[in-house]
């Protein structure tokens, strides 16, 4: 399969990617090209000893150590010591960090000002980790890049029953999207980089160097401020190798110490894994660009399409309403099965109102009081709407485990709000719960 090929199989608009043959072409033409590509960017064992003498240059008393064994996420960071929560754990200067600013490599100097790479510093980033990879013993991060992952499980590796499962859920819109996204840039910066002497010679920019280069960006980078530059975003060694775990934010810049501090969010015992809250992310956006997602996670949410009634003879006055104000045929569902906002009661009650009730809302933007019947139609709507969208999920048998995972959490968010709605048609006190 040539690049020719890729092209070609690659549409214009994430749109077209809906149509599952399209699709199939495109995930087929990626996974021809990085078969026939001889590239790796390294092996197992990774010398963490050489990346922890590396880092601990610039942490001197540091209270951590980097580890591959017992923990079930791979690497991670363990305590050396007791820990007490707000202690300072690592401290990160921005000189050890790998960032999206390249100015002052003269290697970048024919790309500065290029637009794509201008408007997204974080394929800017995956470029620099690339150029710099290439650069083997020479380059300052050859430590840090031999610890890196070596795969993933982004939308760029996902097989077609991947895609094919995740179709109805919350992360499908997102999954085609970072897919056609990136094999877009990759063309792009191939006829570029073949058209001038950039940072990396055309020859050796692969889909698989560049996919990979992506995913660790993608992953792993944040945003930081620096003095006279706007939106970077940088590799931050050693902080980015802490797992996630519900808590708070104990991140930050400082910019006197000029780098990125962590402390810790609550007490860690000498050998236990130091995590880090990675802050208020869905399991669509989790799965979607950090390849994980959490059985249970407070922060979940998804969308959930609502209909008019077959035989609804009001249906377009209904839509006029909703028209009015601006308003979508969807509701949102919190974790815990329950709705998240407020203007959900208010296009609900737009589908169960009566000819005189939608009279009144027409004239006035003031919401109709909720009656018994009401807010049973309103509920028996909500019902049918969960069913449609269980109906939905596709069987989980032939996909990756953490797509599986990520199915399982959206239909335990639907089964909870079938339950909350089977409690309030048994208790006749509180049907009226839209009041």
């Amino acid at each position: 399969m040539s690049l020719i090929a890729l092209i070609t199989a690659c549409p214009s608009s994430t749109d077209d990617l809906c149509d599952f043959s399209v699709l199939k072409r495109l995930v087929d033409a990626v996974r021809d090209v990085r078969q026939q590509e001889d590239w790796t960017v390294g092996s197992y064992p990774r010398n963490l000893d050489e990346f922890a003498a590396w880092f601990d240059q610039n942490n001197s008393g540091s209270n951590i150590a980097f580890t591959t064994t017992g923990l079930e996420q791979g690497n991670g960071v363990v305590a050396r010591k007791k820990v007490r929560a707000g202690e300072r754990v690592f401290f990160v200067p921005t000189h050890l960090m790998m960032t999206s600013v390249t100015s002052e490599i003269s290697a970048f100097n024919v790309v500065q000002n290029d637009r794509l790479l201008s408007c997204f510093p974080s394929t800017m980033l995956a470029l620099r980790l690339l150029y710099e990879t290439h650069l083997g013993k020479k380059s300052a991060f050859k430590s840090y890049i031999n610890i890196l992952p070596t795969s993933f499980h982004l939308p760029f590796d996902y097989s077609l029953d991947d895609f094919e499962v995740l179709r109805g859920t919350m992360a499908w819109k997102n999954a085609i999207q970072l897919l056609f996204n990136g094999v877009k840039q990759f063309i792009y910066l191939h006829r570029l980089l073949k058209s001038i002497r950039g940072p990396i010679d055309s020859n050796q920019f692969t889909l698989s160097s560049f996919l990979w280069a992506l995913s660790v960006v993608l992953t792993r980078q944040n945003s930081i401020p620096l003095m006279g530059y706007s939106n970077v975003m940088a590799l931050i060694p050693g902080w980015d190798m802490c797992n996630h775990a519900p808590g708070i934010i104990t991140t930050y810049f400082d910019n006197q110490l000029n780098g990125i501090v962590c402390d810790a969010m609550h007490d860690f015992d000498e050998d236990e894994e130091i995590t880090i809250f990675y802050g208020p992310r869905a399991n669509s956006e989790l799965l979607v660009y950090s390849g994980f997602c959490l059985d249970s996670n407070t922060f979940d949410r998804i969308v959930v399409e609502l209909t008019f009634a077959n035989d609804d003879p009001l249906q377009k006055i209904r839509s006029l309403l909703l028209n009015k104000r601006k308003k979508e045929m969807t509701i949102t569902l919190q974790w815990d099965g329950r709705l998240i906002r407020e203007q959900d009661t208010e296009i609900l009650q737009i589908l169960v109102l009566d000819k005189d009730g939608l009279a009144a809302a027409l004239r006035s933007e003031k919401p109709q009081l909720w009656t018994e019947a009401a807010a049973i139609e309103a509920n028996k709507c909500i019902h049918n709407a969960l069913i449609t969208q269980i109906g939905k999920l596709s069987s989980t048998s032939c996909c990756h485990p953490v797509i599986a995972t990520y199915v399982a959490s959206e239909m335990a968010i639907l089964q909870r709000a079938l339950k909350i709605l089977d409690h309030i048609q048994a208790t006749p006190e509180i049907v009226v719960q839209y009041q």
